[in-house]
């Protein structure tokens, strides 16, 4: 299995778009056929709260803290997520 791509959408500054960027390219991926996992290290958990809202299973988003991002890459390897 080849080794998932990762993107990161980061900015210092609240309220530039980063969850709504992050979110489109994942849902834009999903239509493309790709099993993806977005990542939401942000503390007010935006995107976490957008799938809460949501009936579809993909993207998976998984609130996590950066201190654990590199286990949560790893799980998300082991599931078989692309992106």
């Amino acid at each position: 299995m080849p080794t998932p791509r990762a993107v990161a959408v980061v900015a210092e500054k609240g309220g530039v778009g980063k969850t709504t960027i992050a979110l489109t390219v994942a849902v834009a991926a999903i239509q493309a056929g790709r099993k993806v996992a977005v990542f939401d290290l942000d503390p007010q958990a935006t995107a976490a709260q957008w799938t809460d809202r949501r009936e579809a299973e993909f993207p998976w988003v998984v609130a996590t803290p950066a201190t654990r991002l590199n286990a949560a890459f790893a799980n998300a390897e082991r599931q078989g997520i692309e992106f």
